[in-house]
């Protein structure tokens, strides 16, 4: 009887493993207008709007992380050679359920630490992806679920970039 039951449990494992993964692909970080390194005014720091969604009309999206990983240089024209400043944060996104959204909105780029990311001195660029779990190797599998933003010292959003990883 125990064979039985762990040769069910090994079959059914795959199984709910690609039903998963299948409404994983339906998840996605949102585009422009969600994805802007904005400017605060006083003291004009940049922080950081994002969401996330599951744009399936039928199904649940597994519990989900958002994987931020962020290096900038505290001035608009870093010598060649400087190493950046870094922060590395997972922000739970939970489940989601059909058609619904998760979001944050004003996340300080700098996290408050003394490395400040100021208005017209601060270049860089920043990684998101959505990960099962917190420090999971590798990002969850369709498109827009790992992206890599750029922005400008001005924080210009007409100059920023987005792009897969």
């Amino acid at each position: 009887m125990k064979s039985l039951s762990r040769y069910l449990f090994c079959a059914v494992l795959p199984i709910l493993g690609m039903s998963l993964a299948g409404c994983a692909k339906s998840v996605q970080i949102v585009r422009a207008p969600f994805i802007s390194p904005v400017i605060v005014p006083a003291p004009e720091t940049f922080k950081m709007n994002v969401a996330v969604k599951n744009f399936n009309e039928s199904q649940a999206a597994p519990a989900l992380w958002l994987r931020v990983y962020s290096e900038y240089w505290p001035t608009a024209q870093p010598p060649s050679g400087q190493p950046p400043c870094s922060q590395l944060e997972y922000l739970s996104v939970g489940a989601l359920a059909p058609t619904k959204s998760w979001g944050q909105a004003d996340y300080p780029i700098d996290r408050g630490t003394q490395c400040a990311c100021k208005k017209n001195a601060c270049v860089g660029h920043v990684w998101l992806s959505l990960h099962i779990s917190p420090a999971y190797g590798p990002h969850i599998d369709g498109p827009n679920t790992a992206l890599h933003v750029n922005w400008v010292a001005s924080g210009n959003l007409a100059e920023m970039t987005i792009s897969e990883f």
